[in-house]
């Protein structure tokens, strides 16, 4: 089978990385990184055996030379795009009606609206639209939320330095979408209310952000987000009917506890332990209160992103983040956004 073949758009931290994977697969023909920065993109087309373009006009300039001059020319079938966001939809657009599938560095857009241009775009042209929302890739949330039931209170937290990236956008847009995205999806419920704040540090956009979000099913899920602190922090904390689980996205850990059947059905209670109960009371805990742990080897999340984006194509199926729930983590951020300015 030929290979498939792709271009990167923009060659900053992430396009980089993307570019890296997408030429070290077998599926793959990476064609071609485009930015305007002659630097950036020579440096890493060198890198991957490529053509480096300074926009997507000359790119396609050179294709169309190509394909009248070569009687079994493909074309170009797959793009990632690392721009930044406030390009995202500019960059994306006229790429869905070249035909191409595209996926979009998170955010998708920084509006609904854009987003849902493009995800109009994509279904008419029968096209994959995938977002890199990494975390959906992580070992420890993919076992862990296929066990959780009737959520009913998450409280996130996730910090970092000042990265000199995404300064185009909030730290809504920026660093909360992810836990916005997880979180929604997993959920799958409409919001009523939201509560929210935000402080600007450094830049022209909030740094620092707390939301609370309460989905039409009572579910209350609390969001914190700041990129101008001095340590890195990815947690989220679920709880559930009968269930409490923690989740640590940079080592990859999650702990587990389940209350026993005596437990839910209010059979048994710690309030009324006979004297030869008492001195057996951390056993009980422990076994009326189940609790467990486990971690998971590091991966390479963003190659596991990019396989899913190229299977996705070749398999005919909807990738891990699609443009919907991408979208609907935007609207989340735009409700939160505009509580907080006003």
């Amino acid at each position: 089978m030929p290979r498939l073949r792709a271009v990167v758009i923009g060659t900053g931290h992430l396009g980089n990385f993307h570019a890296q994977k997408l030429a070290s697969m077998e599926e793959v023909e990476l064609v071609a990184v485009v930015d305007p920065s002659e630097s950036a993109r020579n440096r890493v087309a060198a890198a991957c055996h490529c053509a480096a373009y300074a926009s997507c006009d000359e790119l396609f300039a050179e294709e169309l030379i190509r394909a009248e001059n070569s009687s079994d020319f493909a074309p170009i079938r797959a793009a990632i795009i690392a721009v930044p966001t406030t390009l995202h939809t500019q960059t994306t657009e006229p790429l869905l009606r070249r035909g191409i599938h595209c996926l979009v560095e998170k955010p998708i857009t920084p509006t609904s609206k854009e987003a849902d241009r493009l995800i109009q775009l994509a279904h008419d042209q029968d096209l994959v639209l995938a977002v890199g929302h990494i975390e959906q890739f992580n070992p420890a949330w993919v076992v862990l939320q296929e066990r959780l039931r009737a959520p009913r209170y998450i409280f996130c937290r996730r910090t970092s330095d000042y990265t000199f990236r995404s300064t185009d956008v909030s730290v809504v847009l920026d660093v909360m979408i992810h836990d916005l995205e997880l979180v929604q999806q997993f959920v799958g419920r409409p919001m009523v209310r939201v509560v929210s704040q935000g402080w600007s540090v450094v830049g022209g956009y909030e740094d620092v952000a707390r939301a609370e979000i309460e989905f039409d099913n009572g579910c209350i899920a609390v969001f914190e987000a700041s990129r101008v602190r001095h340590e890195a922090v990815r947690q989220v904390e679920i709880w559930c009917e009968n269930q409490l689980a923690t989740i640590d996205f940079a080592t990859r850990r999650y702990t587990f506890a389940q209350r026993s059947r005596d437990l839910q059905r209010r059979s048994f209670s710690f309030a009324n332990l006979s004297s030869e109960q008492i001195p057996m009371r951390q056993q009980l805990f422990a076994q009326h209160l189940h609790r467990e742990e486990d971690s998971f080897e590091a991966i390479d999340a963003l190659a596991a992103e990019d396989s899913d984006f190229i299977q996705s194509i070749l398999e005919h199926r909807a990738p891990r983040t699609t443009g919907e729930s991408a979208r609907a983590a935007i609207v989340l951020a735009e409700t939160i956004l505009r509580n907080m300015r006003r």
